[in-house]
């Protein structure tokens, strides 16, 4: 998630003003920033139903391109079913929420890792896929330390941030899928901004009482 790219469709457009969906997203990155493993259920539901709403997003591009009818369907009701889908599995099932907020990191990890090395599109995909299913898996196959719980939501709270901020600075969209697939790298200043708040969040986790493992949390 933290690579950029031109939108997929022409139909794409980036936002100028005002994007009340930014100052969701910020909020949502900061509830997971700064109280991911104290809300660890509620938080990572709410991550998991903005996963959902890009994998929405993605099945309408594909079926849309694929002929079979759903132009005349606004693309937000995938994005809404996605959400709901995701969201109600991470909130219910752990293995489900370690599978979606593992995955997602490992996947933006290997997404950065694949455009950095210049692979091909296709090659980006697979790396990226591979990424998230090898790192979701180990998650789901163990109880994932508190430790680890503070550092992943408080890295996918920081890049929330960024892009809610960028959206209201810039005028990016968080919330076209074309952003989040291929280009370039995120400008070296939001990258920065970006781990200094990530370590400002584990230190703030860290020092807060919490459950002592996510399984833990999901057991209540």
């Amino acid at each position: 998630m933290i690579a950029i790219a031109a939108p997929l469709t022409e139909g794409a457009s980036t936002v100028t003003g005002m994007n009340p969906s930014a100052l969701v997203v910020v909020g949502l990155g900061l509830l997971l920033c700064f109280a991911g493993h104290w809300l660890a259920r509620i938080a990572l539901a709410f991550w998991a139903g903005a996963v959902g709403y890009l994998v929405g997003l993605a099945g309408y591009v594909l079926l849309d391109q694929n002929g079979v009818g759903v132009s005349s369907t606004p693309s937000w009701v995938f994005g809404a079913i996605g959400a709901v889908v995701f969201a109600v599995l991470a909130y219910f099932f752990y293995v489900a929420a370690v599978l979606l907020t593992l995955g997602s990191i490992a996947w933006t990890v290997g997404s950065v890792v694949a455009v950095g090395l210049a692979l091909s599109p296709s090659l980006q995909l697979v790396v990226a896929v591979s990424a998230a299913v090898v790192v979701g898996a180990w998650g789901a196959a163990f109880d994932l330390p508190r430790k680890l719980m503070v550092v992943a939501t408080a890295v996918i709270g920081a890049v929330l941030v960024v892009a809610g901020v960028r959206t209201l600075v810039e005028g990016l969209d968080w919330l076209n899928l074309g952003s989040w697939v291929g280009g370039t790298t995120l400008p070296w200043v939001w990258f920065a901004i970006g781990v200094v708040l990530a370590a400002v969040g584990i230190f703030s986790q860290l020092r807060q009482q919490g459950e002592k493992s996510l399984r833990a949390a999901y057991s209540g």
